[in-house]
């Protein structure tokens, strides 16, 4: 009979909580939109709680226009920080 055998690695080495939080959250990039090439920027993500009744009505007005929310966000977001 043959012995079958596995081979376990280490666990890797965590140096802060903190810091597997940041590396999680920077992980992602997206395309520019802001041109037409395909160039990858870093993002960042945050959460917004804002209300129920607001949520709403820019909801509506995404579908109504055939846009994504965050895009609509982002939009805002960057003619009021230019």
């Amino acid at each position: 009979m043959t012995k079958k055998t596995i081979s376990i690695s280490p666990r890797p080495i965590q140096t802060s909580k903190l810091e597997a939080i940041d590396k999680w959250v920077n992980q992602g990039t997206l395309p520019d939109r802001s041109t037409d090439d395909t160039t990858l920027k870093a993002v960042k993500r945050f959460t917004l709680t804002m209300p129920d009744e607001l949520h709403k009505k820019i909801k509506m007005y995404c579908v109504q226009n055939n846009i994504k929310i965050h895009e609509k966000l982002i939009e805002i977001i960057t003619k009021e920080f230019k």
